[in-house]
C-alpha cells in the first residue's frame, strides 16, 4: 500500500482486476527506498508521512471496510496486524 487514499485506488481498478486486489503494507520502507538510489531528505519525510498515515487505526478501518469482499487479499503484513495488534508503521519502517 503505498497510497494513503486506498480505497479510490481499489475502486479504480477493480473493473480491470479478474481475480484478486492484494492489500498490504510496505515492508523495509526506508531501506528499500535506499537501496534503490533514493536518499534524499525529501524522499525520507515523504515515506515517514505515508508510514505515519498508514497506522493501527487506519488498518483497521480499511479492513472493516473490505473484510467481506472476495475480490480483496490480505498480506502477512495487515494478518500480522490483527494477530498482534501492534502499530504498523513501526513494523514497516525497519
Amino acid at each position: 500500500m503505498l497510497d494513503d487514499n486506498i480505497q479510490d485506488v481499489i475502486t479504480e481498478v477493480r473493473p480491470f482486476v479478474s481475480e484478486s486486489i492484494w492489500v498490504g503494507l510496505p515492508n523495509f520502507f526506508h531501506r528499500r527506498l535506499k537501496m534503490n538510489g533514493y536518499r534524499d531528505i525529501e524522499t525520507f519525510n515523504k515515506a515517514t508521512e505515508l508510514l505515519d498515515v498508514l497506522n493501527l487505526d487506519f488498518v483497521k478501518k480499511l479492513f472493516n471496510t473490505f473484510k467481506e469482499d472476495p475480490v480483496i487479499k490480505w498480506k502477512e503484513s495487515i494478518k500480522k496486524i490483527d494477530s498482534k495488534n501492534q502499530n504498523p508503521a513501526e513494523s514497516s519502517i525497519l
